[in-house]
């Protein structure tokens, strides 16, 4: 029992020294994980060539009715599929601007 009372400082000691150690872990570690699961493109220089040769058009305003736009989404690395069908089937979500 004298031995597990004079360790009993120790174990704060080291308790204290891992709970910093691991803190700082944490948040050190959280921008580490934002860039891993995180966007990692800036978008701008593609709204601004969207923007440039689309203007205000959106897929309502295609002349043909059969037309799929498959495209990446590199922020959240998802396919993303525009079509009239789309806009029909769920109104305001493909016909947003991105500008």
């Amino acid at each position: 029992m004298d031995k597990f009372n004079r360790a009993r400082p120790r174990k704060w000691i080291w308790t204290f020294v891992a709970f910093l150690f691991f803190a700082g872990a944490g948040f050190g570690g959280a921008k580490g994980i934002s860039l891993l699961l995180g966007g990692l493109f800036s978008r701008s220089n593609l709204d601004r060539i969207a923007y440039h040769y689309a203007k205000n058009h959106t897929m309502a305003d295609l002349a043909v009715d059969e037309a799929l736009i498959v495209s990446l989404d590199f922020n959240s690395k998802q396919p993303r599929m525009f079509s009239k069908y789309f806009d029909k089937a769920s109104p305001g979500t493909y016909s947003e601007k991105a500008w």
